[in-house]
């Protein structure tokens, strides 16, 4: 009997309206039993941060105390560039106000691998239009997020037979 629970392949199914809290916990369960399962809750920078500099002068780092093997996340409003320390700007060059965000680049490298595992398993569950939505989202994070929010509405369907009911 245990050999037909572990050898039964789980189909899951096309997102949905109808289906969709089915489809989110399934494929938070696929995303999780393949170890990725954070991309979708955790941002790059919160998982691979190493440092903070600039941001204030009380949480200030100096360069000396960040080790090797990082990367720089250059924050500013117009938008996020990832230097490695070969591109790094002098103290000269880098006159702006922004704050630099250090990244482990180990980190960084795993965390864009288990994006695309994510991607991967996401991709093989939704309708073609629902993957061309990825190209909009600069994260898998952000992706998820609009995919909940997208399915999470109530039909006009289902909201006047809700409406009906009460």
């Amino acid at each position: 009997m245990a050999d037909d629970i572990i050898s039964y392949n789980w189909r899951i199914p096309v997102l949905t309206k109808l289906n969709h809290e089915s489809w989110f916990r399934q494929v938070s369960a696929k995303l999780l039993s393949k170890g990725v399962k954070y991309v979708v809750t955790t941002s790059l920078i919160e998982y691979a941060q190493i440092a903070v500099v600039g941001a204030s002068e009380e949480e200030t780092t100096t360069i000396e105390e960040v080790t090797k093997g990082i990367g720089i996340l250059e924050i500013s409003a117009k938008s996020s560039t990832v230097l490695t320390p070969a591109s790094t700007p002098t103290a000269a060059e880098s006159t702006t106000t922004a704050a630099r965000v250090y990244l482990n680049i180990d980190r960084r490298k795993q965390y864009e691998k288990d994006c695309g595992t994510a991607y991967t398993v996401m991709f093989q569950l939704l309708s073609n239009e629902d993957q061309a939505l990825a190209d909009e989202y600069k994260t898998v994070q952000e992706f998820w997020s609009h995919l909940k929010s997208k399915f999470d509405k109530p039909s006009k369907i289902a909201a006047a037979k809700y409406q009906r009911n009460l």
